[in-house]
């Protein structure tokens, strides 16, 4: 808490569009240049997706999961790099008088899919505010210099007309980490959610 008692920040309810993409804009430079950093200790870990998905329990919502996830990435080694993991916007902090923004409460701290938090981000704020904003950035293909760029960095291609992809990926990596930590009830909410978010941008015009 002494971090939230220091900074005079700006309430998230009180946020537009601006304030919003400023702090995602931010996350995508800072997490930048924290996997430059990693990349030069070496030290990670890789998983395939499909270890991942193994390592799940097998039921109906698991393997709509992985339906959802194209052949070519299922086996794809991806790096594994100690994140935030709750990383969306009532776990920032905005102080607008200097500028500076904060991030806080970081007890789901673990390793994960490189691009979790970037998809965190979008997710959460959709989940919990019904806020599309950042999904629908994504998904236009705003945010894919920031992906190119992070991908690059480990060898990966970024395949823009795959977007949902890499959002199933992080979906199913963040079913291990946090669903299935929860009761049947919280479980399905979530998933229920999910699929509507994938109906909706299923029935979107293609964009690449």
């Amino acid at each position: 808490m002494l971090a939230e008692e220091l900074i005079t920040f700006h309430p998230t309810k009180d946020w537009v569009d601006e304030d919003l993409l400023k702090v995602m804009e931010d996350v995508f430079n800072r997490y930048y240049h924290y996997f430059c950093s990693c990349l030069v200790k070496g030290t990670y870990p890789f998983v395939t997706p499909i270890s991942l998905f193994k390592s799940v329990p097998n039921n109906r919502d698991t393997i709509f999961i992985w339906s959802e996830i194209e052949a070519d990435f299922q086996e794809m080694n991806v790096p594994m790099l100690r994140l935030h993991g709750d990383l969306w916007t009532a776990n920032t902090l905005l102080d607008k008088s200097v500028g500076e923004i904060y991030f806080i409460d970081w007890e789901f701290s673990n390793y994960l899919f490189f691009f979790y938090d970037f998809f965190n981000m979008m997710w959460v704020e959709f989940y919990i505010n019904k806020n599309d904003l950042f999904l629908n950035q994504y998904v236009n293909g705003e945010y894919d210099h920031e992906m190119e760029r992070a991908f690059t960095l480990f060898g990966l291609d970024f395949k823009q007309q795959a977007r949902m992809s890499y959002f199933n990926l992080y979906f199913l990596n963040y079913y291990a980490m946090r669903l299935t930590k929860m009761d049947l009830k919280s479980r399905k909410a979530y998933i229920k959610q999910y699929k509507k978010l994938l109906r909706q941008i299923k029935c979107r015009p293609s964009i690449n």
